[in-house]
């Protein structure tokens, strides 16, 4: 790979502007050290009308050749039962034995496995993680902890 970029798909909700928005802060942050991101709402734009249309298929199979493609992929695990597409996306990526790195900033307590999520995507995580958003609630926090594990995994992968 030499010195090509690592490749991140960030998989997670992109239905609120709230969410958008935190995906876009969050790629940026990881950009500009150096990673190539895979964002879905980004790469789908071509797909979504201004009148609200799309066409389902297509933007699955960008979804799944993006996580295919992607050396890590990042998940963010908020929410009192996470993202069910992005579940799949940890799901594929786990398959091809490419890293999930699982982000969970939400401080509620649930699930059962490790990290306050579903044991399926907990087990599915290379690491989980953990930055709490009532401490700690800039998206720079975020990217500080991301990324050494994102450069781990990514390395990890390589030696195999």
């Amino acid at each position: 790979m030499g010195g090509s970029k690592t490749k991140v798909y960030l998989a997670g909700p992109l239905f609120t502007q709230a969410e958008r928005q935190w995906n876009l802060d969050l790629a940026k942050g990881l950009s500009q050290n150096g990673l190539e991101m895979l964002v879905p709402q980004v790469l789908a734009e071509r797909y979504i009308t201004e009148h609200g249309g799309f066409d389902p298929a297509a933007l699955f199979g960008l979804a799944a050749d993006s996580v295919r493609s992607a050396d890590v992929v990042v998940a963010i695990l908020d929410g009192a039962d996470p993202d069910s597409g992005t579940a799949f996306e940890c799901a594929i990526a786990w398959s091809r034995g490419i890293p999930v790195i699982g982000l969970r900033t939400d401080f509620r307590k649930g699930g059962d496995g490790v990290g306050n999520v579903n044991l399926m995507l907990s087990a599915s995580c290379r690491e989980m993680v953990y930055v709490d958003s009532l401490m700690h609630g800039a998206t720079q926090d975020v990217v500080d902890r991301l990324v050494p594990a994102i450069r781990a995994a990514h390395q990890e992968r390589q030696a195999v």
